[in-house]
């Protein structure tokens, strides 16, 4: 087969134009919260687990704190993989009722029950 193929060669011209495209939309941008307080939240080691039995150190894993923004209806949670740990700050908290309850967790994952909800008004 002796057979040539030419190259196709796109004689057309590209009229299409494209006028510059204007934003129209209103700007609803919402002001973030005034930032204006903090919290520390401080608890012992515990010692014993909820059935009594003694809990070594070597056993607890850490802690989960549950937090909640009253205000805001939100809530979030801070994992501390550290059993030594005894304090955590809370910063850049904005206005309202914040609550605060912890919960131990072994080296196996099982969570003891949460404490009992603390609460700061930041104000």
């Amino acid at each position: 087969d002796t057979t040539t193929t030419e190259p196709v060669v796109d004689t057309t011209t590209d009229t299409t134009t494209t006028e510059p495209v204007v934003d129209t939309t209103t700007d609803t941008t919402t002001t973030e919260p005034t930032i204006s307080g903090t919290a520390t939240l401080t608890w012992d080691i515990p010692v014993t687990r909820e059935n009594g039995d003694y809990l070594p150190i070597s056993e607890l894993g850490g802690y989960k704190i549950l937090v909640r923004d009253t205000a805001n209806n939100t809530e979030f949670f801070v994992t501390i993989n550290d059993p030594t740990t005894t304090q955590w700050d809370f910063i850049e908290l904005t206005l309202g009722i914040w609550e605060f309850s912890i919960a131990s967790i072994d080296t196996q994952g099982i969570y003891s029950s949460y404490s009992a909800v603390v609460s700061k008004n930041i104000n």
